[in-house]
């Protein structure tokens, strides 16, 4: 069985350079998978609807 990380975009404050930094914690840890959200939050908004492909 593998494990992995499974985050909310907007979590971390939604920077890109502690969602990377977390992967590479969680890499080292040995966690063997990284997921994200695919919802999108504008920033101070509320939650739209979006597509998902």
């Amino acid at each position: 069985m593998k494990c992995g990380i499974y985050i909310s975009n907007y979590a971390l404050k939604g920077d890109p350079e502690k969602f990377v930094k977390l992967d590479r914690i969680a890499e080292e840890a040995g966690w063997q998978c990284f997921f994200m959200w695919d919802h999108v939050y504008p920033r101070g908004g509320k939650p739209k609807f979006v597509a998902d492909p």
